[in-house]
């Protein structure tokens, strides 16, 4: 509770998140700074034996900005996916994945099978600008439970409900966007069943009416057409979604999985 990171003039306390905290072993806190430069330096104060209570900055989403709607880090709670953003749209089940070393900490494994976590909160973000984006492991066809035709799955979806977008890997490990009924289903050109981590980005621009997906930070494929503006009415579940038995649940792991606006 006595951790402080000040800004370069020791005037102001930036805010900052404990993901995880072990005594005597390894800590993970994000910290939201001004900028991050060549040279910038993060200093931490600590040892102020009065301060017995965390900062209200520390756990009401302040480390986020405004642009993010949701941020889960995928780990450290077992019957759901904890939202850091403002929002708190957690994700809830009655069974996930179990926790498996992510990219960056812990991530969650899920077995294609019957793993995922139904969001609280409906997104806004039918009528936005947005970008859904995480870290994704999915093993090669024939490894680790995964068929040779198996359907990778669902990485956040509401597909089975009227208006909808899923996020997803295909049956041949490509990328996958299915917005407003597939009006347009964009596909990517990669098959990502590797067994490696790549860092996975979907983003959707209006001004530029276009849809574009990218993989390890180089563009995948895009496509004219933004899709039309939508109010999505029911909520979303990572994993999986709306159509219960029938969903393709995602068999892989899950890192750091952020939507921004």
């Amino acid at each position: 509770h006595d951790l402080r990171f000040p800004d370069a003039d020791a005037s102001v306390a930036l805010p900052y998140e404990v993901e995880a905290w072990a005594p005597g072993k390894t800590a993970r806190v994000w910290v939201r700074i001004p900028e991050l430069t060549p040279t910038t330096s993060i200093w931490i104060w600590w040892g102020n034996p009065a301060c017995t209570s965390p900062p209200p900055y520390s756990t009401d989403g302040s480390t986020w900005g405004p642009e993010h709607v949701a941020v889960w880090h995928m780990g450290g709670d077992p019957d759901q996916v904890r939202d850091s953003s403002p929002a708190s749209n957690h994700g809830r089940g009655e069974t996930l994945g179990r926790a498996v070393p992510g990219v960056i900490g812990t991530g969650i494994h899920f077995d294609g099978e019957k793993g995922a976590a139904k969001l609280t909160s409906i997104l806004p973000i039918g009528k936005t600008d947005n970008t859904v984006s995480l870290w994704l492991n999915v093993p090669k066809p024939g490894t680790e439970g995964l068929g040779l035709k198996e359907r990778v799955g669902i990485i956040l979806g509401n597909f089975g409900d009227k208006p909808n977008s899923n996020w997803e890997l295909h049956a041949t490990g490509e990328m996958r966007w299915h917005w407003d009924r597939g009006r347009p289903d964009l596909r990517g050109k990669i098959d990502l069943r590797d067994g490696s981590w790549h860092h996975l980005a979907w983003v959707r621009e209006r001004q530029s009416d276009t849809l574009r997906i990218y993989v390890d930070g180089k563009l995948g494929n895009e496509c004219s057409g933004s899709g039309a503006d939508i109010t999505f009415t029911t909520k979303h579940t990572i994993g999986a979604d709306s159509r219960g038995k029938g969903s393709p649940h995602f068999h892989g792991k899950m890192d750091e999985l952020r939507i921004s606006q």
